[in-house]
């Protein structure tokens, strides 16, 4: 009698097990020492590997030197390079001082081509030294929240005191991406500048990011295959001695936008970590609406008020990623109300809702009131009752004026009424007397 029941247990383990296995997800395994993948949308982080230590960037730092560029310069501005900026170690593409070039080209240059000398020139021309750039950088890093890093120059030149986290820089390109210039700009394969009085022949330039132009080949799951990735659209390499190989990468599909980040992987594997990351994004994940701005998320009670609850609306969208086969069911919605006191004006936010797919938070709004709520007292208890509004919290003036022609009318009947009363009265009169 022991064989059917120990049959059937096994076979309830089985099914468990393989319940359990068709949820699980394998993460990626990657060389690089550090790493995140987010969703460009959202800023929903997807996958991290220590991605709150600190580490040297490298060149990725031109990410934020052409955030700032951007920020506070047009393309056709033209920078005079100063005295200091052509002697910069590294990558460059030889750029001489007292020379022309536009913010346009440098930035170009810059980005494509890695080349130091133009973030140096730039920096110089924004801020007047780099070290107030760099005052500038770690600034504007701050207001991103990237508050684990610290730069001391525009291009990364290996400092100990150069420094960022895979989240934080994650912060900054998920900003700089945002503007159109520099997602056309890490795009690029190629790169010309034309003749100057100084430089009489073309610099051409390729980028330094396989994953756009390379005929090299990366082994991937098992087998050799081209670097270059069609659905990449950027960003940046970086790499040092200290840093070894960094890589900031961005791909859409299906509607799904992604930036990865690696850093201090080796030759060998930086592109491929990059793309394990970012297949495992687009293969793993898919969109959810989780509220839209306006929609009434929750009503609570409250006394002596000119309304028996306050109804509460989200501020803004909620949308993010959501594992593939993760049931809807099960999203949790986390809402929370602060405690009340009159008078709440229109569109004051009283609490907030935060979503949450299993473990994996998704995102947060504000939770607004869409009307005044007054104390209730005997003066706004009349005004309530004798004052007519719509929905939009508008005065009916129609509404009165109507009130008001049907007194009139009223009267005016009454009048005529009383008037014709009257005459017939003295009409009367006149035939008793007469």
């Amino acid at each position: 009698m022991k064989k059917p029941y120990l049959l059937i247990t096994l076979l309830l383990i089985a099914i468990l097990m393989q319940i359990n296995f068709s949820f699980a997800v394998d993460k990626p395994n990657i060389i690089g020492e550090s790493a995140i993948l987010i969703d460009y949308s959202s800023g929903q982080i997807l996958y991290e590997k220590d991605a709150y230590s600190k580490f040297y960037p490298s060149s990725t730092t031109k990410i934020l030197t052409a955030l700032i560029i951007l920020e506070n310069h047009k393309l056709d501005e033209v920078v005079t390079i100063d005295s200091n900026s052509p002697y910069v170690e590294g990558s460059k593409i030889f750029i001489f001082e007292d020379e022309k070039l536009t913010v346009e080209q440098l930035l170009n240059a810059m980005l494509i081509a890695s080349a130091n000398d133009c973030a140096e020139a730039l920096a110089v021309y924004h801020s007047g030294s780099i070290e107030a750039f760099a005052d500038a950088m770690n600034e504007r890093a701050k207001e991103l929240g990237a508050s684990n890093s610290n730069f001391v120059s525009p291009h990364g030149l290996h400092d100990d005191n150069h420094y960022t986290t895979a989240y934080d820089l994650s912060l900054i390109t998920r900003e700089a991406y945002k503007n159109p210039i520099f997602q056309e700009i890490v795009a690029k394969s190629f790169y010309s500048i034309e003749p100057t009085e100084y430089q009489p022949e073309t610099r051409n330039m390729q980028t330094t990011n396989h994953f756009l132009a390379s005929n090299d080949l990366i082994y991937y799951e098992g087998k050799y295959i081209p670097v270059t990735y069609k659905i990449v659209d950027g960003i940046k390499t970086g790499y040092t001695t200290m840093s070894k190989n960094n890589l900031v990468s961005t791909a859409q599909k299906n509607g799904i936008r992604l930036i990865s980040i690696v850093f201090k992987s080796d030759a060998n594997s930086i592109y491929s970590d990059s793309r394990k990351l970012l297949d495992y994004g687009f293969d793993t994940f898919k969109y959810h609406s989780f509220t839209f701005s306006g929609n009434k998320i929750t009503s609570t009670p409250i006394e002596n008020a000119t309304k028996n609850n306050v109804d509460l609306f989200a501020d803004q969208t909620i949308s993010g990623l959501i594992p593939n086969d993760f049931d809807v069911q099960n999203i949790e919605e986390v809402i929370q109300v602060e405690p009340l006191s009159l008078p709440i004006s229109e569109n004051q936010i009283l609490g907030s809702v935060e979503y949450y797919a299993g473990e994996q938070f998704v995102g947060r709004a504000n939770l607004m009131t869409d009307e005044s709520i007054e104390e209730k007292t005997l003066l706004i208890t009349l005004k309530n009752t004798f004052i007519k509004k719509n929905g939009l919290g508008q005065i009916e003036y129609g509404y009165y004026l109507n009130i008001f022609f049907n007194i009139l009318i009223s009267f005016i009947i009454w009048r005529t009424v009383i008037t014709i009363w009257k005459i017939r009265q003295r009409k009367k009169k006149k035939k008793i007397y007469s």
